[in-house]
């Protein structure tokens, strides 16, 4: 095994070089937590005497209850309910060639929209559905997020 990819810093280089990288996504807010937490433990440990110490304690122990107070499953019922409407609302915009076919066929007279694409023979209206399709498909992707799509 080579040295230079057994090294953990070479790992944590191509995290950081990843596009998709969650760690490049957090960095910022992992480092203010890690700086706030630090801070709050160095004030606690040297900065507070005895007395403030046993008050800072019964603070943190207030808010401990009260975060208690409302179950965390209840909020992540809300947060997960709130993603799959997100994901549905995503699945049912995209264009589908059967409820395609259908309105090229009722509304273009004379216009018979066959399935003879099983049978390898060319069929003019189901390649312009299957063109429409693609092309509906691909206003739905462009349509994504900025940051999204340079990923």
């Amino acid at each position: 095994k080579s040295r230079i990819l057994s090294s953990s810093w070479f790992i944590w280089q191509n995290y950081f070089r990843w596009k998709g990288s969650v760690y490049k996504l957090i960095w910022r807010e992992l480092l203010a937590y890690l700086f706030l937490y630090f801070s709050i433990n160095l004030v606690y440990r040297y900065a507070l005497h005895e007395s403030q110490q046993r008050l800072f304690e019964k603070i943190r122990h207030y808010f401990g209850q009260q975060g208690e107070s409302i179950p965390m499953s209840f909020v992540l019922g809300f947060y997960v309910t709130l993603i799959v409407k997100r994901w549905w609302e995503q699945y049912r915009l995209l264009p589908w060639p059967d409820s395609l076919a259908l309105f090229v066929s009722a509304a273009i007279p004379g216009v018979v929209v066959c399935h003879c694409i099983a049978f390898n023979s060319p069929c003019p209206s189901s390649s312009t559905c299957r063109g429409i399709c693609n092309l509906m498909q691909e206003f739905v992707y462009n349509s994504a997020e900025c940051r999204t799509r340079a990923r």
